[in-house]
């Protein structure tokens, strides 16, 4: 099985802006959840206990986010998928395929399944690389991945640049 690659792109977000995001997405359902706990007289046991499950599952949540709970903040966002990263703090979203500078992959996970980081047995096909930069990119290609050339499309190098080029504050994840 060949590994995922998933590109994304900067986005510049405050905590403060992020949160208020998240609550506004978790609080859409709160109206949902009250209004069905309203005509509990339609509902059964069982539904109306479920949802009073669901809405104090809600409250909590909402509550977390509050908080600053970064890993309810940022799954929250009107963005999917996301990606923050804890090292530095930076928030990502997903770039849709039509958004990308090429239609196939130029590049790909190859070689043995498996070998040794930090002394710790790692599956090539999901390594934990994040790659941020033109640079990054070639020297992990040339030393874990296969290129892939698409006469059609270019040098896998010339796209990978324009990756690049076009999402300069990007990042790319494999998984």
């Amino acid at each position: 099985m060949g590994c995922h690659t998933w590109f994304y792109q900067k986005v510049n977000r405050t905590l403060e802006e992020a949160k208020e995001l998240a609550l506004k997405k978790k609080e859409e359902w709160d109206p949902k959840v009250r209004s069905m706990l309203e005509h509990e007289s339609t509902l059964g046991l069982h539904n109306k206990r479920s949802l009073e499950y669901h809405k104090a599952a809600l409250d909590h949540e909402v509550q977390r986010i509050k908080d600053g709970d970064l890993v309810l903040i940022y799954e929250h966002q009107p963005e999917s998928p996301s990606f923050y990263d804890y090292s530095n703090g930076n928030f990502y979203v997903d770039i849709k395929p039509d958004d990308l500078p090429f239609n196939r992959m130029p590049f790909r996970v190859s070689g043995p399944l498996e070998y040794i980081k930090d002394g710790k047995l790692q599956s090539r096909h999901y390594p934990e690389v994040m790659l941020a930069s033109f640079d990054e990119t070639v020297e992990w290609v040339d030393n874990f991945g296969t290129p892939m050339n698409f006469t059609a499309e270019g040098d896998w190098k010339e796209l990978v640049k324009a990756f690049w080029d076009k999402y300069p504050d990007g990042l790319i994840l494999f998984g």
